[in-house]
């Protein structure tokens, strides 16, 4: 093929590097549902999480730095650090993580009791992994609960 300016010569070149060559159906069938298979968390799970992975944190953090080196306090403390691995194991989509999480809960209920607090008080972490297990259920068919491996 012969070119009569440097232009059409530039152009030809052009067109054929900018034009895509077209992907086999079977590709763009595989990106298809590779993109709908991605795990998706709710925006109200996302915010609880963080809430929930803030507040044992904060709690882990103020129990370090107790007066006092009693059991009363290592025992909260060991429980809210466990508490925090569990949150973490959520946040990465594993189903011992939520288990976890409710196991230290029922745990955390008694203890707390024993210790002193109200019942109030002491029911907060069981209220909180029951909100947790609500709002994993949002947003059917692709709810978090249904995604946890």
């Amino acid at each position: 093929m012969r070119y009569s300016t440097t232009y059409d010569l530039v152009q030809s070149v052009v067109i054929l590097t900018v034009t895509p060559s077209p992907r086999p159906a079977s590709d763009m069938q595989t990106i298809g549902r590779s993109f709908l298979s991605m795990k998706q968390r709710h925006g109200c799970l996302t915010a609880w999480l963080g809430l929930l992975t803030i507040g044992t944190a904060i709690f882990a953090f103020i129990f370090v730095f107790a007066v006092e080196s009693s059991p009363s306090v290592w025992v909260p403390l060991l429980l809210n650090l466990i508490a925090l691995v569990c949150l973490f194991a959520i946040w990465n989509w594993n189903f011992w993580g939520f288990i976890g999480y409710c196991v230290i809960c029922a745990i955390y209920f008694p203890i707390q009791l024993a210790l002193g607090d109200s019942l109030y008080q002491s029911l907060g972490p069981l209220i909180g992994a029951g909100i947790l297990f609500a709002v994993m259920q949002i947003g059917k068919p692709m709810d978090a609960w249904s995604q946890l491996e």
